[in-house]
Formats: structure tokens, C-alpha cells, sequence
């Protein structure tokens, strides 16, 4: 009854208008991210480092911080038609997201760079995709910011909108293997948030084979606010007015 109470509160919370987002684009150094995330221990944390090589079939919801999806279309760049019939790559059409390891065409993890361990090397990667969809969750937990690394973007001409509740932010002109710290902040406290990284043309049109990778995915965790406590306290009351009633009949 507790858990039915509290997702009650975040669903009626939740249900109150979307939260302003701001998003900002930096270079990426070890520093830099630590100073984004913040210190605190309620953060939650994706690198990919648990998971096997390979394809990943959109609406992938393994990951601690959501789920992910192609945009679409089909790649035909080289992590497509180098990858099609080997190991865990076998039957890589273009069509799918990917973890990989190592260095791919410029894309590589950021996680052993903060970790200090060279062996973390795994990241998810946009397989040549026209982009990733990332649907931001802690499966019921609220959070106010989310910080992620993204590398190898737009090195091929193209430009890539990153888009939360409405607002764009469009980056160009990186070179190969740039790797940035994109930071989302909310105005208040969310459930769920929906992120596109889209690459397009000057046209806005969907452009495909200029892949790139995300990592070390981070959710700030916010406590429950007061007015959820009080809506858990409300709901709960109601809940032992209908047991009474229900008694006396």
C-alpha cells in the first residue's frame, strides 16, 4: 500500500505541467564532470560497463537510468558494414543501437577517465543511426538534473539538436573524437524526462553515418518534496475512511 501511495503522489506530482529545462554543451575533462554531477551519494549512474557487446533493440530499458531508442533510419557507415557478421555484431543491419568497447571511428568511453580503471571502456553508441531517443527515468524516483558525456559528434558535416521539453540546443563543427559534458537541468523535481539527440542537416532533415556515443549517464535523485508527503498522507486517510465504511456495512 505504501509503494501504490507514493508512485500515487509522483503520478499526481508529476501531472501538475512540465518542468523548464535548460541544457548546456562544455568540453569534457574528469574535473569538469565531477563538478557538474556534484558530490552528492543519491546520484544514479549508467556507464555500460555491465553490459555485453552488441546490438540493442530500441526501447533497450536494461539501463539504471531509462530507456533508449534509435531515432531511425539505417546506417550503412563503418561500424555498420564492418561489424555485420562478426561476434556479438552478427546480423547488424544499421537499424539498432549499440554498447561497444574500446575505440570505434572516433567514439569511446569517458567512464575510465573518471574511474582511472583502463578497462571500463564500454559506452552506447548511435550505430550510424539518424540518433538516440532516451527516455529518462528512475523508475518512480524523482530527480532535478541529468549529466551525460557525448562523443564524436557532428564530425562529419552535419549538426545535432539535443532536445528536452521544448528547448533545443544545436551543436556544430566538432572534430573527430570531440568529447563534451552535456548538462540538463530542470526547474524543479521530474519522474521522467524525453531527450532526442538528433542529427540533422542545415535543412533540418534526418542525416545518418555520423554516428556518436553517450556515457556515464547521470541522474541527480531528489528526496520526495513536502506536497507529495502531504498528497501520501491525504490518499492514505482516504484509504482508512473507505476501510471503516467498509467494516460497518
Amino acid at each position: 500500500m505504501r509503494h501504490f501511495l507514493y508512485a500515487a503522489a509522483i503520478a499526481a506530482l508529476s501531472a501538475t505541467g512540465a518542468a523548464a529545462a535548460t541544457i548546456s554543451v562544455t568540453d569534457f575533462s574528469a574535473g569538469a564532470y565531477q563538478a557538474a554531477v556534484g558530490p552528492s551519494d543519491k546520484n544514479v549512474v549508467e556507464d555500460f560497463e555491465s553490459f555485453s557487446e552488441g546490438n540493442v533493440a530500441s526501447g533497450w530499458s536494461d539501463s539504471a537510468v531509462g530507456t533508449f531508442s534509435a531515432l531511425g533510419g539505417t546506417g550503412s557507415g563503418g561500424t555498420v558494414s564492418g561489424s555485420t557478421s562478426s561476434g556479438n555484431f552478427a546480423g547488424n543491419d544499421g537499424s539498432q543501437l549499440a554498447i561497444r568497447d574500446g575505440s570505434v571511428y572516433g567514439r569511446s568511453s569517458t567512464t575510465a577517465a573518471l574511474s582511472g580503471d583502463g578497462g571500463d571502456d564500454k559506452f552506447l553508441d548511435s550505430n550510424d543511426t539518424s540518433g538516440i531517443a532516451y527516455e529518462a527515468s528512475l523508475g518512480g524516483g524523482m530527480f532535478d538534473r541529468i549529466v551525460l558525456t557525448l562523443t564524436d559528434a557532428t564530425d562529419s558535416g552535419g549538426l545535432l539538436n539535443i532536445t528536452v521539453n521544448g528547448v533545443t540546443e544545436t551543436i556544430s563543427g566538432l572534430g573527430d573524437g570531440a568529447v563534451q559534458i552535456v548538462e540538463i537541468a530542470f526547474d524543479s523535481a521530474v519522474s521522467t524526462a524525453s531527450i532526442l539527440f538528433e542529427n540533422v542537416d542545415g535543412n533540418g532533415n534526418a542525416v545518418l553515418n555520423d554516428g556518436f556515443s553517450i556515457d556515464d549517464v547521470t541522474l541527480s535523485a531528489v528526496p520526495l518534496p513536502a506536497s507529495a508527503w502531504l498528497l501520501i498522507g491525504g490518499f492514505g486517510a482516504l484509504a482508512a475512511m473507505r476501510r471503516r465504511k467498509r467494516a460497518q456495512a
